[in-house]
């Protein structure tokens, strides 16, 4: 049963004892200078993004872009949402 289940001691398989010390999450990272994989907020998504339709414009020293998206489904608490027409569009 031991080897199915490393975290279970040997000796007495009915007791489990969960131990930590202070350098646990943030500070175990903060005391190792761990470099993050993802900044905080990097917003990794489960959505894929197609913008069809980018304009850029260069006007003087000034830089204008027109971009048109569509988010299809949404998941929010576990029920999906479909939209059939734009939420937002950025001029």
């Amino acid at each position: 049963m031991h080897e199915d289940f490393p975290g279970i001691p040997e000796e007495d398989p009915e007791k489990v004892i969960y131990e930590e010390d202070i350098f646990m999450g943030y500070r175990y990272f903060s005391t190792l200078d761990v470099e993050p994989t993802y900044e905080f907020g990097y917003g990794l998504s489960y959505t894929t993004f197609h913008f069809p339709k980018v304009k850029v414009k260069k006007i003087k020293d000034k830089v204008r872009f027109l971009l048109q998206l569509k988010i299809v489904e949404i998941c929010l608490v576990e029920k999906w949402y479909k939209f059939t027409s734009p939420l937002l569009t950025i001029n």
